[in-house]
């Protein structure tokens, strides 16, 4: 019976924990906890801030990587581009058809008062014609296509060049099995061709080539972002690359023994520039940034002041040589 009183008495020396030792042990836990959560949203800050880098830096290279393929190919008609003597027979010479003029731009005409482009040029290799014209308003002929895909087909527009002369028109009817190419006058395809009359009956020295025009210009995406569009011969306008929000452009016009680089406005002949030099202003679709964004940008000599928000901005800018303009 003694034997059990130390046991009990044991068991009543085991009060539990006091108010002071759970308060210190819960500030502590606190403590611990607020730190954890530190890291988290740092970790996931910068987990942010990364990718939107990413993301900035992808869409610059798919911009300029759309942008710099086709610009450098400006007024590239093969030995076309050296012709002495142009005829464009389409119902419609200017605008998305003015094949005669290689590069246009206009300024401050886009969303933010961005620059757009315009360019004009082949759109693939060229074909032989392998008969010689009885006369200037005659069907052509290149060789028979063996098998799809075909160079041609009805309603392309093309050019013929034997680097002499040059004619751009529309086929009406493209039959693979002689290569022949009909190009009859009248409205019943667009733009349609106004005369048959090429101006020249182009003999086996002769090549046809499709021709195209492609317009840069920056405008409001589908999501609502601003983003780079492309149109081709008159087309629908597509989205190319989102979260370009300014595109600013000079032009290097071969002035002399030098180039100086100049806004499209205050280019005195547009046959004389040789390069292009762009400046593109890209921006984040997530407000990412702890802070404000409040920064203006240069883009090529133009400020342009963004609304201040969270997002990041990149500015990029390259130079393009327009193959067909040096010499």
């Amino acid at each position: 019976m003694n034997g059990r009183i130390p046991l009990i008495r044991q068991f009543h020396r085991q009060r539990g924990m006091t108010i002071v030792e759970v308060m210190v042990a819960v500030t502590i836990s606190l403590i611990l906890l607020s730190g954890v959560v530190q890291i988290f949203v740092s970790n996931k800050q910068t987990y942010l801030v990364n990718d939107a880098m990413l993301r900035l830096q992808e869409n610059t290279r798919f911009a300029l990587h759309f942008l710099s393929q086709n610009l450098r190919m400006a007024g590239y008609y093969g030995c076309g581009s050296s012709a002495t003597s142009f005829v464009n027979t389409l119902n419609t010479p200017t605008g998305a058809f003015g094949f005669g003029i290689p590069l246009e731009a206009t300024d401050g005409a886009g969303l933010n008062g961005s620059d757009e482009i315009t360019v004009r040029s082949s759109a693939g290799s060229g074909v032989r014609i392998t008969a010689q014209m009885p006369n200037t308003s005659a069907a052509l002929f290149t060789q028979p296509a063996a098998a799809a895909p075909f160079p041609f087909a009805d309603n392309d527009i093309v050019l013929v060049s034997d680097c002499t002369a040059s004619a751009v028109f529309q086929i009406n009817n493209y039959t693979t099995a002689n290569g022949s190419m009909v190009h009859n006058a009248g409205n019943a395809i667009t733009p349609g061709n106004s005369t048959t009359d090429l101006g020249k009956a182009f003999g086996t020295d002769a090549e046809i080539m499709k021709v195209t025009t492609k317009r840069y210009y920056v405008a409001a995406g589908a999501s609502g972002e601003p983003a780079l569009w492309f149109q081709e011969a008159g087309g629908a306008p597509v989205e190319l690359v989102e979260g370009i929000e300014n595109m600013q452009i000079l032009y290097g016009e071969l002035v002399g023994n030098s180039t100086r680089y100049v806004a499209s406005g205050a280019v005195g002949s547009m046959n004389n520039v040789i390069s292009i030099r762009i400046a593109l202003l890209l921006r984040t679709k997530e407000q990412v940034m702890s802070t404000m964004n409040t920064a203006t940008y240069d883009l090529l000599g133009t400020v342009y002041n963004p609304v201040d928000d969270r997002r990041m901005r990149r500015v990029h800018e390259t130079t393009l040589t327009l193959r067909n303009r040096v010499k």
